[in-house]
């Protein structure tokens, strides 16, 4: 028997699969070598195709059982890491409107795989939440980055219900949790104030959310104030 024919189609698809994104990294480290921070035209033009090539490998995946996608969720986790990393260039570039799309198919991905929706990989899920709703804010779209911060808000007090299902649930998956809601509830003031909310209706909410810890409302009070800069998307 022919040595194709005894692999199993599974595996065949992952060794495809898990050469394509390797290609495609090879070829980011290329394009990106002499233009580190994407300041040329034809960088950005070439940087958009690699990203619709991780963007085919990960819609492939995307379409298969959810059997197959989890046990291919590794090649999903490694597509998102690409895909973060080089929208967050674009973004600082200036290129925003470029890196939307395939930040939105990031969370599409991350929302689609039950492995990669574990409290594993929140912090992942949540920096991805935070950049695409700061792509958004880069192009001034408020509502959009609001809109994105409601929806990871919600995925996070859906991960928090399953867990509190098989009580005790443990002190460190407790932190994960809360550092997640305080991030993004964190992110929803933020968005807040720049749609242009009224300043009593902020504060209000401010005292919602945080009311029983002050270094965590001062905390996002520091993050609300400051700048949109390209290169300020840390996490207060």
């Amino acid at each position: 028997m022919d040595n194709a024919d005894s692999v199993p189609p599974i595996a065949a698809l992952e060794r495809r699969l898990a050469q394509s994104l390797a290609e495609v990294q090879t070829d980011t480290e290329s394009t990106t070598k002499n233009d580190r921070n994407f300041s040329r035209k034809d960088t950005v033009e070439v940087v958009v195709d690699l990203l619709g090539r991780i963007k085919a490998i990960g819609h492939e995946i995307n379409l298969q059982t959810e059997e197959v996608r989890e046990k291919l969720y590794y090649l999903t986790f490694n597509a998102t890491v690409l895909i973060f990393k080089l929208c967050t260039n674009l973004r600082k570039s200036g290129f925003a409107k470029q890196a939307t799309q395939f930040m939105a198919f990031n969370i599409l991905c991350l929302d689609n795989n039950l492995i990669l929706t574990t409290v594993k990989y929140l912090d992942w899920r949540v920096l991805n939440y935070v950049e695409l709703a700061r792509t958004y804010a880069d192009m001034s779209a408020f509502k959009a980055a609001a809109k994105v911060i409601e929806h990871g808000i919600t995925k996070v007090l859906y991960t928090k219900k399953i867990e509190e299902q098989d009580p005790p649930v443990p002190s460190g998956t407790k932190d994960t949790l809360i550092e997640a809601l305080r991030i993004l509830r964190t992110q929803e003031l933020k968005y807040m104030m720049q749609n242009g909310c009224k300043s009593e209706e902020w504060k209000k909410k401010l005292e919602e959310i945080f009311n029983t810890n002050k270094y965590h409302r001062s905390l996002a009070i520091v993050e609300c104030l400051s700048l949109n800069d390209l290169n300020n998307c840390h996490l207060v």
